[in-house]
């Protein structure tokens, strides 16, 4: 299956589009040894397939709930991979289907949400606006914005947290409840993509009017500091995020904010949206023409 609906003519992509739960194109950027131990009890033979071929996984036969001598765990429970930290019992697991989430897809509380109104602005509600989310982390944002009609497409470097996503957006396809299964499949997810910047760079087709940038759990110290606040869920996912980030650290350099700017503004048709912790910084030192703040975010808006 791929995260492609026909209508969506305008993002083309043959070499990175995802099919399935397969990347069509590997990236080689992995660290030397493996650093996250995966439990395939229960998963499927092709879903456990697919995470153990990836450099950062080691396959083990399972483990006794005390994983403070492991780097990460990963193991598969009620149809979702669940992800453990170290040396403790926070499970985290990315899915669109939790009742907290789905309740923010439905109508009217999604045209509430402050990243749909920080890229939708003041298009018609009926208006398809096309994003390009292009540090799609968790995905959570994507999906809000797919869900408010959006066409997305999402764009994440590291494999280990794309094959989590594309997971997860294969189940919310074939979930039940209709606001969340049409989220879906107006997200569309590339992998393999080391360099979003340099895609952006070379993209070969019509830009989207819309390009989204959030580097939050790539620059995780500062985020205290920079008044960034959460949930108790979100400051796990966050947390979980990092480590992932971390296990590609030694060889797949975080991007550098510069680049990504200047490509993500030479390419948007209409604005370039950045999320920011409050108190934080612009990103790559450029002034927005605008922000749209929360008690635990900022948007920062950056028009063409």
């Amino acid at each position: 299956m791929t995260f492609l609906p026909s209508r969506l003519h305008w993002s083309k992509l043959p070499m990175y589009l995802a099919d399935g739960c397969r990347s069509v194109q590997t990236c080689s950027a992995m660290p030397d040894s493996p650093v996250c131990y995966l439990d395939t009890r229960n998963a499927s033979a092709s879903s456990a397939e697919i995470f153990a071929s990836l450099d950062v996984c080691e396959t083990i036969a399972g483990i006794e709930n005390n994983v403070a001598d492991i780097q990460l765990r990963m193991f598969y429970q009620q149809d979702a991979w669940v992800l453990q930290l170290p040396g403790e019992k926070t499970r985290v697991t990315i899915d669109f289907a939790s009742g907290e989430f789905t309740r923010r897809l439905l109508a009217p509380n999604i045209m509430a949400e402050a990243v749909v109104r920080a890229v939708r602005g003041r298009a018609p509600a009926d208006a398809v606006v096309r994003v390009f989310d292009a540090t799609a982390g968790a995905g959570r944002d994507a999906m809000l914005l797919a869900a408010a009609g959006c066409e997305v497409m999402l764009c994440e470097r590291l494999p280990l947290l794309a094959e989590l996503l594309a997971v997860a957006l294969s189940n919310a396809q074939h979930d039940p409840l209709p606001e969340l299964s049409a989220a879906a499949s107006r997200c569309q997810l590339l992998r393999g993509v080391v360099d979003s910047a340099q895609l952006m760079a070379d993209w070969p087709h019509a830009p989207p009017e819309v390009i989204y940038l959030d580097p939050l759990y790539q620059h995780s110290q500062a985020s205290g500091k920079q008044g960034l606040k959460s949930s108790a869920l979100s400051n796990k996912l966050m947390r979980v995020l990092q480590h992932i980030d971390a296990l590609y650290a030694p060889r797949m350099p975080k991007p550098d904010p510069v680049e990504l700017m200047e490509a993500a503004l030479r390419l948007a048709k209409h604005k370039v949206i950045v999320k920011r912790p409050p108190a934080a910084p612009p990103l790559a030192g450029l002034k927005p023409a605008s922000q749209l703040s929360t008690k635990t975010v900022r948007f920062d808006v950056y028009p063409r």
